[in-house]
């Protein structure tokens, strides 16, 4: 098989790689590792929103403080935006959370029982069918209109960093939040 192809062969039958054929309207680069929202140019007036003041701090209030005072101030004036951007894209280009589809629905879903019993540390929580995935979404999933994908832990969809915000990128999320309110 040539390598150009876009199928792997997995124990001798051939796999359609996942990104190349995801329902939703995310935004796969390199390969399938980075995961964006549908709205990537948000993403960058974004970047221009935090850059552009940084730059101009930079330029015309750190550069004559550290004169006076102490380069710590031209450093940190530099760094701090550095790590804000690192946050950002860790935020908005990782997986948020995405739980996959299934192809078929799931199975007793035929009749008019949306909702599922499942115990849970020893407690009883409903979980609703998402007839968009074809599956009982687990506690605290929902699906987003934005992405078009159920979310693990999901929070809301944010247009600032054009992604939604779940539960593998809720952390990054909080410190892109916190280090954006410093740098202000």
């Amino acid at each position: 098989m040539d390598v150009t192809q876009d199928i792997k062969i997995v124990s001798n039958r051939d796999e359609r790689l996942v990104h190349h054929v995801w329902p939703g309207n995310n935004k796969f680069l390199f390969g399938g590792r980075l995961i964006l929202g549908p709205d990537t140019k948000v993403l960058l007036v974004t970047v221009f929103l935090i850059l552009l003041p940084s730059t101009v701090f930079v330029i015309f209030v750190a550069w004559d403080l550290s004169k006076e005072y102490s380069p710590a101030v031209l450093i940190c004036g530099i760094l701090w935006p550095i790590w804000c951007m690192f946050m950002l894209f860790k935020t908005s280009c990782f997986d948020p959370g995405i739980i996959p589809r299934q192809p078929f629905p799931a199975n007793g879903t035929r009749d008019l029982r949306r909702i599922q019993d499942v115990l849970v540390n020893g407690h009883i929580v409903k979980s609703k069918y998402c007839e968009t995935c074809n599956l009982f979404r687990p506690p605290r999933c929902s699906h987003c209109s934005v992405c078009n994908n159920c979310v693990e832990r999901f929070d809301h969809h944010c247009p600032w960093v054009g992604q939604c915000v779940g539960r593998r990128n809720y952390r990054y999320f909080i410190l892109f939040i916190n280090s954006t309110t410093i740098l202000c």
